[in-house]
């Protein structure tokens, strides 16, 4: 009998069709990974270093790590030669190997927010590819890397994007995990990026973590998959990834330890201390509204569609993620807005499962009315954001962001057609024209415009004068009342750092060329010192005991 008489032809056939069929699906995978890798790569790392660092936290994360490798004690971090104690000692590690790499320089300083924000998109569309398929995952990455927080903290030298990257795999494979009963690596994957997040800021990962993980579990009545076994080898895990360096910084500083637990994150949970950002209860839920611009305005329509739909574990899930980060930051008395990046990740796979199902599915009740005042809002907001910005900054610092609001006229085009696509309910439109909208916007605000918020609030131009004032660097730089912004790592020399006036007073008398830079409120405690004259006004004001080559002498005891 022969092979077709079995009826096994059929069968060899499905059997080559599907592996083919999983062939052509793994390349298309394989293909859109590579597409939004180079989109990643391309409005995350390029032009780093076109503008220079903002003050203050992007000057002072990259004068620590310039420190590390300038000293050559890669231990403990140190800022203007003094332990620095409020932050541990990860981020400051991977930005000194990258000046090791490429050099001490600005692209270089924010070249681990960048990859670590490239490395976060990449995460979230392998899993929302396993999970949803992928369209799904593909809308998601392009909704995380078109959120205004997301790209902004991408392209700036801080903690927040590394520790994102931390979170976002600790949460996704701790989903994976429970999602297989239990089975596989996802537990002790979550366990190392826990002790990573512990390395890079603290607490913040292993609480977010264990606080959705258990949350989770107990909600889908999983909790027994948190065999003992399993926990203990987890927290074995992450204790070896934690334990080695924080034993050594406390024996090497027995007061490391009290000052960051204690006075940085304790103190800012329960309240006091100087310098922790005191805010009201509903500024980190404002900060997380935000920061998610412009999907915020999908944001409601998303929702209710996971209200009709709760058997969508990945969603649920998702939702848990972003409420936990959200209501956990909103405990603490100090608060800033970037705390609420890690909710951006769950955010934008909220909305990319929701975008990925609007073409092929219609509106639940009252959702298409969400989506329309939704898109209608954002189109307004679009085509108002141009006269808007022109008159509110026409007053404001002498008209130094005129040329930044002018930049804004590029958000019309795409105003215009959302509100096409909102009076039309081409809902299928809605994604690629906020995305291209999104990407426009960031390929002119960071060609143009981000040189023009450095020139107002960066001190590089300072820099600059003294240098060229001072070939020689004979003349002493002084920092009066404050850290001297980024002048120590354009500098390359020393910034002697003053609180009294009467040691400004000595060098006045012993050298022919003093510099001085300052804040403006400080400016009125140089008026009885006829020698200073003001040399540039920006975010920190530059005085000198000699008028500038260019320029006539401004007194300092002038008011700003």
């Amino acid at each position: 009998m022969s092979v077709a008489g079995l009826g096994l032809a059929p069968a060899v056939v499905d059997e080559r069709a599907w592996a083919s069929s999983g062939v052509a699906a793994r390349h298309r995978v394989v293909a859109a990974a590579l597409v939004l890798t180079l989109l990643g790569a391309a409005l995350l790392l390029l032009g780093l270093g076109r503008y220079p660092l903002w003050e203050p936290d992007e000057a002072r994360h990259a004068q620590i790590a310039h420190e590390l490798v300038e000293h050559g004690t890669w231990l403990l971090p140190t800022f203007r030669g003094h332990p620095y104690r409020r932050k541990p000692i990860l981020y400051y590690w991977l930005t000194a190997a990258a000046y090791e790499v490429g050099g001490v320089q600005t692209a270089t300083a924010r070249s681990v927010s960048a990859l670590a924000g490239l490395l976060t998109l990449l995460a979230v569309f392998a899993w929302a590819n396993r999970v949803w398929g992928l369209r799904a995952a593909i809308l998601s990455a392009l909704v995380l890397l078109t959120t205004i927080e997301f790209t902004v903290l991408g392209r700036y030298g801080d903690l927040n994007m590394l520790l994102t990257l931390f979170v976002t795999v600790g949460m996704l494979a701790l989903h994976r995990w429970a999602a297989r009963g239990g089975r596989g690596p996802g537990l002790l994957v979550a366990a190392v990026a826990c002790g990573l997040g512990v390395l890079t800021k603290g607490v913040v990962a292993p609480v977010l973590l264990a606080t959705v993980g258990l949350l989770h579990l107990w909600l889908r009545g999983r909790l027994r998959l948190l065999h003992r076994r399993h926990v203990a080898l987890a927290a074995a895990l992450f204790a070896i990834v934690v334990a080695p360096w924080y034993v050594v910084a406390g024996l090497s500083s027995p007061g490391y330890l009290r000052e960051m637990f204690l006075q940085q994150q304790f103190h800012r949970v329960v309240g006091g201390g100087p310098g922790l950002h005191p805010e009201p209860s509903w500024f980190t839920l404002a900060a997380a509204v935000v920061a998610f611009v412009p999907w915020t305005l999908l944001l409601p329509a998303a929702l209710q569609r996971v209200g009709h739909d709760r058997r969508d574990d990945p969603t649920v899930f998702c939702l848990l993620w972003a409420t936990v980060v959200v209501v956990a930051f909103t405990l603490p008395t100090g608060k800033l807005a970037t705390y609420v990046l890690p909710a951006m990740p769950a955010l934008a796979l909220i909305v990319g499962r929701y975008l990925s199902r609007l073409g092929g599915e219609a509106p639940v009740a009252g959702e298409a009315r969400l989506l329309r005042w939704g898109l209608g809002t954002l189109a307004s907001l679009a085509l108002a954001a141009p006269p808007i910005a022109l008159a509110a900054t026409a007053r404001v610092a002498d008209g130094a962001w005129q040329p930044l609001a002018r930049l804004s006229i590029v958000l019309c085009p795409f105003g215009g057609v959302l509100g096409w696509v909102a009076t039309r309910r081409r809902w299928s439109w809605a994604a690629p024209t906020i995305v291209a909208g999104v990407l426009s916007a960031c390929a002119v605000f960071y060609g143009w415009g981000a040189p023009i918020v450095s020139d107002v609030v960066s001190d590089a131009q300072m820099a600059r004068a003294i240098e060229a004032a001072d070939p020689a660097r004979r003349a002493p730089v002084v920092a009066f009342r404050t850290y001297g912004g980024s002048l120590p790592f354009y500098l390359d020399r020393p910034v002697h750092y003053v609180v009294e006036t009467r040691r400004v007073r000595r060098l006045l008398k012993r050298r022919p060329l003093v510099f001085v830079v300052t804040h403006h409120r400080h400016l009125r405690a140089f008026r009885h010192l006829p020698e200073l004259v003001v040399w540039r006004r920006a975010r920190h004001v530059l005085v000198a005991s000699r008028p500038p080559p260019t320029a006539a002498a401004e007194r300092p005891d002038r008011r700003t």
